[in-house]
């Protein structure tokens, strides 16, 4: 992964590269036009899947929900 060029904008980490259960940390560098380093680090933990359980709805029958929702909106600025 490392340097992947100056006219990307995005990482990508390909699927099942990452172990489950784990803390990362991420760093990026990069040179300005007057060669100073500018850096940006971010951790993260990774989660893992389900595993093991299993589900019980009460009661087993009924009538489902009536209730109507409004769709939920969000914006990016």
């Amino acid at each position: 992964m490392a340097g992947v060029g100056a006219e990307t904008s995005t990482v990508t980490i390909g699927a099942s590269t990452l172990l489950k259960g784990r803390y990362y940390k991420l760093n990026v560098a990069a040179n300005t036009y007057k060669s100073d380093v500018a850096s940006q680090e971010y951790v993260f933990f990774t989660n893992c899947p389900p595993y093991a359980g299993s589900c019980t709805v009460e009661p087993t029958s009924g009538i489902n929900s009536t209730a109507i929702y409004q769709p939920f909106l969000y914006f990016v600025y």
